[in-house]
């Protein structure tokens, strides 16, 4: 039987605009009825540079890179999909709502 996805910030958390949650290493942080501007986008990626780029150790990139392969992000309209090492759920769901959440990154959809 499959795991339940653990839902690591309801959408009040958020202000009823975002839910998060993480599957088999895999984080995704969706909007409810937004969609990333140009803008967010850019914010977006500044995150998860900054999170593949410096926070995660060698031994941390190397592991997702076992389980991913060279697949770590996906970035649609209104979801932002990332590999992600176990213990960095929380914090990496929040700093992707919080760049999402900045004036100008979103539109209604």
């Amino acid at each position: 039987m499959a795991k339940d996805p653990v839902v690591l910030a309801s959408p009040l958390t958020h202000g009823s605009r975002f839910q998060t949650e993480t599957v088999a290493g895999r984080l995704t942080v969706a909007t409810l009825g937004d969609k990333l501007t140009g803008a967010g986008v850019a914010a977006v990626m500044a995150v998860l540079n900054t999170y593949y780029g410096s926070t995660l150790t060698a031994a941390q990139l190397a592991a997702l890179k076992g389980v991913t392969g060279d697949n770590y992000v996906f970035v649609g309209a209104c979801d932002v999909i990332a590999a992600v090492a176990p213990g960095t759920e929380a914090a990496l769901g929040a700093l992707l709502v919080t760049a999402m959440k900045t004036a100008g990154n979103t539109v209604p959809g």
